[in-house]
């Protein structure tokens, strides 16, 4: 008498391979590459937009000698990692990086001003704004703030002050 061979096995591999192909078949290597996730920057900077950083300035006495300094600051931009401080002149001249920090303020000094004086002064009122920054992508200018000396006794002691 011969073995019976039961049918269920049969069976089973028929059904396995009508869902394999109902799912769509066995995704092949190229299939599977195509399907690799790649991040992607978040919705505000796929346009290159960060919003300009809207600054205030306050002008603060540092010591017993009542030397002032311009204390410039601002809200945090959303996305933004890090912000540039420029300083100009009202004539228009192009404006200068004085710094860059991931903090929400800046304080401009007289020693810091000095370094600018023979451009700023003969050339117009030192002005000061900021550009917010994440990785390559950079906001627009903020409005300027200007900065002044504080008298001649200001000048030399190094005292500025928020006009």
């Amino acid at each position: 008498m011969s073995p019976t061979v039961s049918p269920r096995p049969r069976v089973a591999a028929v059904l396995a391979g009508v869902l394999v192909l109902m799912l769509g078949g066995i995704p092949s290597t190229a299939d599977a590459a195509w399907r690799t996730s790649v991040p992607t920057p978040t919705a505000a900077l796929s346009a290159g937009q960060l919003a300009a950083p809207v600054i205030g300035c306050e002008t603060r006495a540092d010591g017993l000698l009542g030397v002032t300094y311009a204390h410039v600051s601002w809200p945090a931009v959303d996305h933004a990692t890090s912000y540039d401080v420029l300083v100009g002149s009202t004539s228009g001249t192009a404006r200068e990086r004085i710094g860059t920090t991931t903090a929400t303020a800046f304080e401009v000094r007289g020693g810091l001003l000095t370094l600018l004086l023979g451009t700023l002064l003969s050339t117009g009122t030192p002005i000061v704004s900021v550009v917010a920054r994440t990785g390559e992508w950079r906001s627009p200018e903020s409005a300027t703030r200007t900065i002044g000396l504080t008298g001649v006794v200001g000048t030399v002691v190094g005292s500025v002050r928020c006009v």
